[in-house]
């Protein structure tokens, strides 16, 4: 990892981005790339498009500081 290149040190910037299932099953539980290569529902496209936007805020702030 990362992390154990820089010798456990974590004071570093980074974004982290991960996948989570908000339905019955986590995705441990259920076919992961089902899961990850499947469509956005209709109630996660306004969750998705916020962080979208927070993402790309962040790295704009990265990249100016």
């Amino acid at each position: 990892s990362i992390i154990q290149e820089l010798g456990g040190n974590e004071e570093f910037k980074r974004i982290r981005i991960g996948i989570e299932s908000r339905g019955e099953l986590s995705p441990k539980q259920q076919d992961i790339s089902s899961f990850v290569l499947s469509d956005f529902t209709e109630k996660e496209i306004p969750d998705l498009k916020k962080s979208i936007d927070e993402g790309i805020n962040e790295l704009k702030n990265l990249i100016s500081n």
